[in-house]
């Protein structure tokens, strides 16, 4: 949520899933559907727009674990 509680940002991460942008596509599609789900749910100020994005931080973990077992393997 930015500060001003107007914004949300929602990041995904898929596990096995060949549809990544598919999926992201239908949310993004939907988008007015949840904002108004969230609405009649949750008493908020504010209805905050929502954001959706790809979380590339499992990539990024992978790339950092992967270049540490290199490393470790160089000095042996």
């Amino acid at each position: 949520m930015t500060h001003d509680l107007k914004t949300a940002h929602i990041y995904l991460s898929f596990f096995g899933s060949e549809q990544q942008e598919a999926i992201l596509e239908l949310l993004q599609n939907k988008k007015g559907y949840l904002r108004k789900s969230i609405a009649s749910k949750v008493k908020l100020k504010y209805n905050p727009m929502l954001i959706f994005s790809f979380d590339q931080n499992p990539e990024y973990e992978k790339k950092i674990d992967k270049l540490l077992e290199d490393i470790k393997k160089n000095e042996k």
